[in-house]
């Protein structure tokens, strides 16, 4: 195999790093123009062993991973070149070319990744901590009890023994250890470092006025065994300590320590905030209520915001009630409210529905996002709660200026508050839904028009559902079919789905056309098994759709409801899901295929086509866009790329792959010889009715699907 071949079988052109090895005698077989340049590589390096090109070793790894890898499926790994000085993302595999076993590696440059997610999780933390910190203070009104939680919290932040603030007495010419505390096992040394003469700190003393914070990393290595200062320390068994100056206005009155950190001791930014919050009461309670509300209030209805939901759930999971009851409040039509009269008006509506919500519920009520809302009623009775909640809708009843969607939930000594806060976000997704189909003309006017419409409009038969028949190159043997939704116009022409689906994800209801497709497809499916005919369905669903909670349980509740088994449908999915989080659609994807689903990648090839789709989701089928088979006959370029493509997929495990539009006995001849496996075109039907699709491919003798022949141009 040259080297031309392997450059194509890898596609060259992404921008994955990939390099193709034998695993038996280790030498370079292909090395991709991307890891070249990466890495600063030529082409002289292949036949040279890839331990000593990549690793720079004279022996084999010994973290080498040959003897992890299969030709079933990819092994995924981290790991960090000490020779480039860089951590790579690898995906290996084995892939079988001319009766040969191949080691197949792509790898991905993470290091500004890792980079970036080491600077955010120690932010993070540190931000955590802090916070912690400012609630600690303003949580207790006991000031003593109070510095002791800080303390606590420093403590744990470092990893360390003991913190602890001393305090001086200038009139006496002495400090003393106010406050403490310390880990378990460490004993406590509050009473015997009082009355200290200053001057055994006049050291520390000059290193606060010059630098402020200052680490001591060893006391052997940097104080003076004879020194006041190390003799006391020592007494204490410290190894190491940290310390911070108390202010007040230019004076110090103080120092904050902790002894034997262990962790975060290359950043004092936490001890260097903390005294702001220390020094006076008074003042502290004043700067923390500023922060508070800065942090956790939000500023149009003066209730908490996201951040302080987040810190009572932590508190829900910390120090679970007896009894939680959860409200969960969307108002409705909020978009068309502030597209149609403005965002002033729109906040009217979060004002008001704030509002009404305060005056039912006292204490922790939440705006989570722009027309969202939670309330978390702890340790309230059930009767209570259930009497608040009917209240409130009883109360939006007698409005026309706002409309909303709850949810509520009350649980008897909750286990687990997401599950119950979850189970609240899926019964307001409900009560919205049933507004969306309950809406009517004499409604607020910024509700949804185009909702009413579409609801109408599938109620009233305005949507046909066609097939399109999907058949085995190697025998034209009909082998599923994809369902296309058509609407019907009041001249019963049919209208292409470019021309309304693009509308209704703008207006963010596609899933009832969606859901419409698929329950008409588990119909027809239910009435074809009664006749002994099974046959794959594949239904698209947008990516506005997927995005839905539950959106899984919920396609398998349909199908249960139909008797049709999951391995009769395929969920296919565009290439515009390159826009989703790629860690849920990799976790949704498997989630389909745990139900018994299928899952096709459509209009594969149609823009750019990422590696990483294919390489970490566990598609079904590949589908090859109709753009690229268009080509086919008249670009050498395409048929390089087709070709070579739908050999990587063969290669993968598990993955089938399916070519659309194909319109010609050309197109069908190569495709046939580059080993694609299915077809879908105009060269065996166009999409028709269910019926005609019935009546044109069942054998009803045989009650089976027949073999397909090519359809004649004039009959195209």
């Amino acid at each position: 195999m040259t080297y031309e071949d392997f450059s194509v079988l890898a596609m060259d052109a992404q921008e994955n790093l990939c390099y193709i090895a034998d695993p038996e005698t280790y030498e370079l077989l292909y090395c991709n123009k991307s890891m070249r340049q990466a890495l600063g590589l030529t082409c002289d390096i292949l036949g040279q062993k890839c331990y000593k090109v990549l690793q720079g070793r004279d022996d084999v790894c010994d973290f080498c991973t040959n003897h992890l890898l299969s030709t079933e499926k990819f092994y995924h790994w981290e790991y960090y070149n000490k020779i480039y000085k860089k951590y790579f993302l690898l995906h290996d595999i084995f892939i079988i070319k001319d009766k040969r076993k191949l080691r197949l590696e792509f790898a991905t440059d993470i290091s500004e990744q890792k980079k970036t997610e080491t600077e955010l999780k120690s932010k993070l933390t540190l931000d955590k901590t802090l916070i912690r910190c400012i609630q600690t203070l303003s949580e207790q009104k006991d000031i003593q009890r109070a510095i002791n939680n800080l303390l606590q919290v420093i403590c744990e932040y470092y990893e360390a023994n003991r913190a602890y603030i001393f305090e001086f007495d200038y009139t006496k010419d002495i400090i003393n250890n106010t406050y403490e505390w310390c880990k378990s096992g460490v004993s406590a040394e509050i009473d015997n470092l009082q009355n200290i003469p200053i001057k055994y700190v006049n050291t520390w003393l000059e290193q606060f006025k010059k630098v402020g914070a200052f680490f001591i990393s060893s006391l052997d290595a940097e104080l003076d065994p004879d020194s006041p200062t190390y003799q006391i320390l020592d007494q204490q068994n410290i190894k190491s300590l940290i310390a911070v100056p108390l202010f007040s206005k230019d004076t110090i009155i103080g120092f904050l320590g902790v002894d034997d950190p262990t962790a975060n001791t290359d950043d004092s930014e936490l001890l260097r905030s903390i005294p702001l919050f220390v020094q006076d009461d008074l003042e502290k309670r004043r700067m923390i209520t500023t922060l508070e509300r800065m942090s956790f209030v939000d500023e149009l209805t003066s209730l908490y915001n996201r951040n302080k939901y987040i810190v009572a759930l932590k508190e829900l999971e910390s120090h679970p009630p007896a009894s939680l009851g959860v409200v969960y409040l969307d108002v409705n039509g909020l978009k068309q409210a502030n597209d149609t009269y403005g965002h002033e008006y729109g906040d009217e509506l979060i004002v008001k529905a704030a509002s009404m919500l305060r005056n039912i519920f006292t204490g922790n009520i939440f705006r989570i996002g722009g027309d969202e809302f939670v309330v978390l009623c702890r340790d309230m009775a059930q009767e209570n709660f259930e009497s608040c909640v009917a209240s409130l809708r009883d109360s939006f009843k007698k409005v026309n200026t706002v409309s909303v969607s709850i949810g509520s939930s009350w649980a008897d000594k909750p286990e687990d508050t997401s599950q119950i806060i979850s189970q609240t976000d899926r019964l307001m997704y409900i009560d919205k839904q049933n507004y969306y189909k309950s809406m009517r003309a004499d409604q607020a006017s910024h509700r949804s028009e185009a909702v009413k419409e579409l609801l109408n409009a599938i109620a009233a038969g305005q949507f046909a559902v066609h097939l399109q028949p999907q058949v085995s190159i190697a025998d034209h043997q009909i082998l599923g079919a994809e369902a296309l939704v058509r609407r019907i116009s009041p001249t019963g022409e049919l209208i292409s789905p470019a021309k309304f689906i693009p509308l209704y994800e703008t207006e963010g209801i596609i899933r009832h056309l969606d859901f419409h497709v698929l329950e008409t497809v588990c119909a027809m499916l239910h009435d074809w098994r009664t006749l002994g005919l099974e046959l794959p369905i594949a239904v698209n669903i947008s990516r506005i759709t997927l995005l839905e909670y539950d959106i899984v349980n919920e396609i398998s509740a349909l199908c249960a409801r139909y008797s049709v088994p999951p391995r009769l449908i395929c969920i296919e999915v565009t290439e515009s899901i390159r826009s989703m989080d790629m860690d849920k659609l990799a976790s949704l994807i498997h989630q389909f295929r745990q139900m018994g689903f299928a899952v096709s990648l459509d209009d594969f090839g149609s823009e750019y086509s990422n590696l990483a789709h294919l390489i970490s989701m566990d598609f079904s089928e590949i589908k090859f866009d109709r753009s690229l088979i268009r080509n086919l006959t008249s670009s050498s370029k395409n048929r390089i790329v087709v070709e070579h493509a739908i050999s990587m997929c063969h290669t993968l495990p598990g993955i089938h792959t399916l070519a659309e539009g194909v319109e010609t006995t050309e197109q069908l001849n190569l495709l046939r010889q580059y080993a694609c496996r299915h077809a879908q075109g105009f060269f065996f039907s166009r999409p028709v009715s269910i019926d005609d699709f019935q009546r044109l491919f069942m054998d009803h003798g045989r009650r089976q699907w027949r073999a397909l022949q090519p359809v004649t141009d004039d009959c195209r």
